[in-house]
């Protein structure tokens, strides 16, 4: 069993023309700290009032909980300190959502080591090793393969003289349990 441990580069997700010394060169090069960069990327302005309320003072507001949504640029926002107090009292509703969130491809990221680990403890008669994407790229590269998941699994597997099905697995992930209170529309059996 051979499986890819590939990490997501998240920069690339955001800006797919990435390439070089740009990698060292992120969104929040020059500033201090995130807070900094916030303010400067807001304009140094009210995301609510646009600086009707005249309040000097700015904070960094976290559209989603920091637990949740963590301290990314994209959960922080800008607010006047009468506009944050207002927003806590809950006088004020922001129309401001959290920008992308790449929760789902840091998930991801750690897992894929699990993964591996699972499947050597659940087969112990089997070699299970793991191959990384650069090798892949090689190998598709030198047979003249066209990129697609598919492709690059077939590359993973290293028999490139086997005869494909057309098909593959697809996985999903959905939730074990719900846990809503409230059903709009009674399930079958449920009472």
């Amino acid at each position: 069993i051979t499986v890819e441990t590939a990490s997501f580069d998240l920069q690339l997700l955001k800006n797919p023309d990435i390439s070089g010394k740009e990698y060292q060169e992120g969104e929040q090069l020059g500033f201090w700290n995130i807070r900094e960069y916030v303010l400067c990327r807001d304009g140094h302005v009210c995301q609510h009032c646009y600086g009707r309320s005249k309040d000097p003072v700015l904070n960094v507001h976290h559209l989603e909980s920091r637990r949740t949504g963590g301290d990314s640029p994209g959960n922080l926002i800008t607010l006047c300190e009468t506009c944050h107090k207002a927003l806590h009292r809950g006088e004020i509703t922001l129309k401001a959502k959290r920008g992308q969130s790449f929760r789902a491809e840091a998930f991801m990221g750690i897992m894929r080591w699990e993964v591996l680990d699972r499947l050597k403890a659940s087969h112990p008669e089997l070699e299970v090793q793991n191959t990384y994407g650069y090798r892949t790229k090689h190998v598709r590269i030198a047979n003249g393969i066209a990129k697609s998941h598919c492709a690059d699994a077939f590359c993973i597997g290293g028999n490139l003289g086997a005869e494909r099905l057309g098909e593959f697995f697809f996985q999903k992930q959905t939730r074990r349990n719900n846990r809503q209170i409230h059903k709009l529309s009674i399930l079958k059996g449920a009472l």
